[in-house]
């Protein structure tokens, strides 16, 4: 009976460690996932603003229609930054010329607008590949997330498959227990039964031999 009793409780033993094992990598699991979801809230700002540079890049050389294009281009030459560059630059070229006593001919003029249309031209390609590099910025990110992604899923999958490892572990172990404990109990009445007709058939032998 002491051997069955041991056999039960081993087997829930084994049961409970499987499941204790199981849930830490279950645990471990969630907490990857939730790992990889804050580093993609994290990357969001990056990711995000790469779809919309891109959009606002193929508007600029014109993917995205004559109408929006000329709209970007307009709005480039009254922005406030491209706008003080250029003032800044023409008083430059204007002082500079008051200085050598030329004055404003028409010579003069003609280089001024000369100036401002390579400027102009100059200015608008540093604008462009300046969202090219935010595209840059928004591919990277997302080829980060991408590769972040790819990792926790394997990390999750082996946590969750070393979690179904440990429970049928767990489940094979108790089985094997329960068996176990019946072969002993088996073992044991067997060996019980032989020495009691041991037993009997010694006293037989005695007391033949005394009455023989």
């Amino acid at each position: 009976m002491g051997g069955i009793v041991g056999g039960v409780i081993g087997a829930v033993g084994n049961i409970i460690g499987g499941n204790m094992a199981a849930d830490a990598q279950k645990d471990a699991a969630r907490v990857n996932k939730k790992q990889f979801e804050e580093t993609k809230k994290l990357l969001s700002p990056y990711t995000n603003v790469g779809p919309e540079a891109l959009d606002t890049y193929k508007t600029s050389v014109g993917l995205n229609g004559l109408d929006k294009q000329r709209e970007f281009y307009d709005n480039f030459q009254t922005d406030p930054g491209f706008k003080a560059a250029e003032d800044y630059a023409v008083r430059g070229l204007e002082n500079s010329n008051a200085l050598r006593g030329r004055g404003y001919g028409g010579n003069v003029l003609a280089g001024v607008g000369d100036y401002l249309q390579k400027n102009m031209l100059d200015a608008y390609r540093t604008r462009q590949s300046q969202i090219g590099g935010l595209v840059d910025t928004g591919r990277q990110a997302a080829q980060s997330v991408a590769g972040f992604g790819q990792q926790s899923a394997q990390t999750q999958g082996q946590h969750l498959a070393n979690a179904g490892y440990y429970q049928g572990a767990g489940l094979a172990n108790a089985g094997q227990s329960i068996m176990d404990a019946g072969a002993y109990g088996q073992q044991k009445g067997a060996y019980g039964a032989g020495a009691s007709g041991g037993g009997l058939a010694s006293a037989g032998n005695f007391l033949g031999n005394l009455f023989g």
